[in-house]
């Protein structure tokens, strides 16, 4: 391999990866759940676009004196769909972090799009099944409502099952019929092929799965900006309060228990009187860091305001969480930090409450960690409190 070639790879390599990062990468459930809950504004949509086709082919029969058998189909395709809808609207109910159920219930939607269109061309109106002027546009509003996920893998999948589907239908359509006799000067304009066409809708629809994956990541980087303290790049109370509501109801379910843990550093207005903002601000971060280091992947912290930091321990006890607070008030104690010259140390008071033995909600499990914290600033500061 030769010099330029490796150059090449050195400079595609971290552009691939972006770009995998961007595709490809699954959704905060945390954000999605501040943001909109996302299956639950799907199946909605998904009912009220449904139920209004399905609605409107029915009133459509009564201004009619000859029902054509294509609306028939269509009627009984809607009866299908509105139910499915009905159903998938119940499940929304129960919210999962399974993506593969969104992924189906989604790839349901577009296979019905295209077994109506298929069935149109088995009942012998195949020029129908490759010219809908109704039907086929569902596939772009199903691609579009995909975005409510803010899953760029459903929305590419999607995209591209509705390509796979569409195609196969155009050329088995075109493979058992002859439909080169198109006229466009026909009065019926469902009357044979204009490839023109339909490589126009081919390209709309991967147009229309492009926008939404744009849509996506556009969106999942304002909500991330927005679920994100923008000095210590911690997630901010907002989040956290959603974090802890889906806590409590796994432990819950799984009947464990979790600690929160609620942290104020000590004598901070010091910082701040003594050597400007600019130096608290570098404290907080610096705080910050040594938390995301020293606590293990599966806690959650965050920044709840000014000095004050909350933690929630998952499968954790008291005096773990405990120990776990211990270690990096240790280290913080042990280690000066140069701020504007000077050596300083941090110090910090914290106080600890426990889920289900103690509260079994979130705010009271957070007032309890509060008033804890409290005491400890009472007793002196510099300390850890597990017990009123």
């Amino acid at each position: 391999m030769g010099l330029d070639s490796k150059k090449a790879i050195v400079f595609l390599t971290p552009l691939v990866k972006q770009f995998i990062q961007n595709y490809f990468s699954a959704p905060n459930d945390a954000l999605m759940q501040v943001a909109l809950g996302g299956e639950k504004v799907a199946a909605h949509l998904r009912l009220y676009v449904l139920g209004l086709l399905w609605i409107s082919s029915i009133i459509l029969c009564f201004f009619l004196d000859d029902i054509p058998f294509e609306l028939v189909i269509g009627i009984c395709a809607g009866t299908i769909a509105f139910c499915s809808a009905i159903s998938v609207l119940y499940l929304s109910k129960k919210p999962t972090r399974n993506t593969l159920r969104h992924f189906l219930i989604c790839a349901f939607d577009i296979t019905l799009i295209s077994s109506t269109l298929f069935f149109f061309a088995l009942v012998g109106k195949p020029e129908v099944a490759i010219n809908s002027m109704v039907v086929w546009e569902l596939y772009l509003i199903f691609i579009l409502a995909t975005g409510v996920y803010f899953d760029t893998r459903i929305t590419i999948s999607i995209s591209f099952l509705a390509l796979l589907q569409y195609l196969f239908i155009l050329l088995w359509v075109n493979h058992n019929w002859d439909m080169a006799n198109y006229n466009p000067s026909q009065s019926n304009l469902f009357t044979g092929i204009s490839w023109y066409v339909q490589l126009a809708r081919l390209a709309l629809i991967f147009i229309a799965g492009l926008i939404t994956v744009g849509i996506v990541i556009r969106s999942r980087k304002l909500l991330m900006l927005s679920g994100t303290d923008t000095l210590t790049s911690l997630e901010n109370r907002r989040v956290f309060e959603v974090r802890l509501e889906q806590e409590i109801a796994r432990a819950a379910r799984e009947n464990s228990t979790f600690c929160v843990g609620f942290i104020d550093i000590d004598h901070f207005k010091k910082f701040n009187d003594d050597w400007g903002h600019a130096s608290g601000d570098k404290v907080l971060v610096i705080f910050a860091t040594v938390l995301k280091q020293y606590l293990r992947k599966e806690d959650i912290m965050s920044r709840w305001g000014g000095e004050e930091f909350i933690i929630l321990f998952p499968n954790t006890d008291k005096q773990t969480a405990h120990t776990l607070l211990e270690r990096i008030k240790t280290k913080m104690s042990e280690n000066p930090l140069p701020i504007s010259n000077n050596e300083v140390r941090i110090y910090f008071s914290a106080g600890i409450s426990e889920f289900p033995s103690e509260q079994q909600e979130a705010s009271p499990l957070i007032d309890l960690a509060d008033s804890r914290l409290q005491l400890a600033k009472l007793a002196g500061r510099n300390q850890i409190i597990i017990n009123s």
